[in-house]
């Protein structure tokens, strides 16, 4: 090559390899537009050191000889951070309109090796926090038992939205027993990513007995009661909460966090923000909650106080679109509508993705109306599911538990009024919480009385009542007459998950207030 070609050629070294380009192709990027034209030191000597992804920077150098580029789930984030590195906002754009329509938890082994702190189209907190927020739905799906280990390993070291340390190791286990052969071989070092001492005494009990755990040659070690060398950082199951909401005047929503056991956290009130973004990903301090059996959903934006409510339409893009029917739902569906199979139910435990597709199932068409033997009252209803059991509220008030796994349905009698009160269907919801799996909860919005439905004694207790500064207060504390004047609407009182740190604060947040 003579000077006169050197001099028309700029060399980029990146990392270990170097590229030769030319300098009237490469002047349509911002960032060598910049150099070439200010007569910078690395111009002038016609090399320029860089330090980016190396696959990714040979897919731009095509893209910038070919004006074309095949960007794929295994390049786009380091693409997109090469783009804003340079300058290019058209193909940044592209970047995340190609993540935007294509991501999938499938593409989680793809995504994970390529976000950090700064990264512009996902960066490792967002997608840390939807990994948390959604693990119990991407444990229960086909796509979790293909993940290779490193990816069940990164996601297991996670402060991950659980109602017990039991769901990590069944998840792990399910994990291991999908390919035994080939996988118990890691089985131990992720047996270490269970957070041993926030285990309850009956689910340690239960997990010794597992077979896959004694095959494992493993030996929990709890840091209780001393904890000096607790190595199990911060308990995971304390993100098992009830949440209120209240309408106030006009559209101000009063939203209430309490307990696993009903004892007030904090509450906050909400004003409506239609702009906040219904983009599947979003920081820790936005939450999602789910309730009248999965069928509503709105946003929360606990850091500026606003909230909004998902549409039926983004709604039901929502489920559909990044969730697929659980494991077990296909069983379910045949031994409910046909009674031709065996059937399953594989750690649903009250999903809202679960119910969500249940209720429409029940309701679809004619031909499930037709063919099921529960048909006389599929009209509607409300669902709540825990472990093998649906428990179902219809409109005509006949409320039962169906068994799937025995495929018996058995109905329950309500609980008794005084004579001059009725339930109204209307002003019903069911729920429940994995954390009290022997209790569904019946919410009645009109009078904000909540009934506890015992599994175990097959027995009603009235627990409580919501009063306006949204505690649930005891049946022995407050007056039997249900008419009490009360201002404030209830919405719902529906269980949910919500990151650990946001609780910490808005807690700080409440005793700060106070003094």
């Amino acid at each position: 090559m003579n000077s006169l070609e050197m001099d028309d050629q700029l060399t980029i070294i990146n990392r270990s390899k170097e590229h030769r380009v030319n300098k009237q192709l490469i002047r349509g990027i911002p960032y060598f537009e910049k150099m070439l034209s200010h007569g910078c030191l690395e111009s002038k000597e016609n090399k320029v050191v860089l330090d980016l992804d190396e696959n990714a920077f040979k897919l731009f150098l095509i893209w910038l000889e070919f004006d074309g580029i095949f960007i794929e789930m295994d390049n786009v984030i380091n693409l997109c951070n090469i783009s804003d590195y340079f300058g290019m906002d058209h193909l940044i754009q592209d970047c995340l309109e190609y993540f935007r329509i294509r991501f999938s938890i499938e593409h989680l082994p793809l995504v994970i090796p390529q976000v950090t702190e700064t990264s512009i189209l996902i960066n490792s907190d967002t997608l840390n926090a939807f990994i948390c927020r959604h693990f119990l739905k991407i444990a229960n799906t086909a796509v979790w038992l293909n993940y290779p280990v490193e990816t069940i390993e990164y996601i297991c070291t996670l402060d991950l939205m659980i109602y017990s340390e039991m769901q990590v190791f069944e998840a792990i286990a399910s994990w291991v027993d999908f390919n035994a052969d080939s996988r118990k071989c890691h089985l131990a070092r992720l047996l270490r990513l269970v957070r041993w001492c926030h285990l309850k005494e009956k689910d340690l009990f239960k997990i010794k007995e597992n077979g896959t755990f004694e095959s494992s040659g493993f030996e929990p070690k709890s840091c209780l009661p001393t904890k000096h060398n607790c190595d199990c950082i911060s308990d995971r199951s304390l993100q098992n909460c009830f949440i209120i909401i209240e309408k106030l005047e006009g559209t101000d929503l009063r939203i209430t966090v309490l307990d696993s056991n009903f004892l007030f956290l904090f509450n906050r009130d909400m004003k409506l923000d239609e702009s906040i973004s219904l983009n599947l990903f979003h920081d820790e301090h936005v939450s999602d909650i789910f309730y009248h059996s999965g069928s509503k959903a709105i946003r929360i934006d606990w850091n500026q106080n606003k909230y909004r409510f998902f549409k039926d339409t983004d709604f039901r893009l929502y489920v559909k679109k990044y969730w697929r029917k659980p494991l077990g739902f296909w069983p379910f569906y045949r031994c409910t509508i046909r009674d031709t199979t065996d059937s399953r139910l594989i750690n649903t435990h009250g999903h809202e993705e679960f119910e969500y597709w249940l209720s429409k199932l029940m309701q679809t068409t004619n031909e499930i109306m037709k063919n099921s033997r529960l048909h006389h009252w599929l009209i509607k209803l409300r669902v709540t599911v825990l472990s093998n059991n649906i428990f179902i509220l219809t409109n005509n008030l006949e409320f039962g538990k169906f068994n799937v796994p025995d495929k018996h349905f058995k109905k329950i009698e309500l609980p008794k009024l005084a004579e001059e009160y009725a339930f109204k269907y209307e002003s019903l919801f069911l729920t429940s919480s994995v954390d009290d799996a022997d209790r569904v909860f019946l919410t009645d919005k009109s009078t904000k009385n909540v009934f506890c439905f015992n599994i175990t004694n097959q027995e009603w207790s009235l627990i409580g009542h919501l009063l306006q500064d949204s505690c649930v207060y005891p049946y022995s504390k407050w007056s039997s007459d249900y008419s009490r004047d009360e201002s404030n609407k209830l919405i719902t009182l529906t269980p949910a998950l919500l990151p650990l740190q946001m609780i910490i604060t808005c807690l700080n947040h409440n005793l700060n207030s106070v003094r």
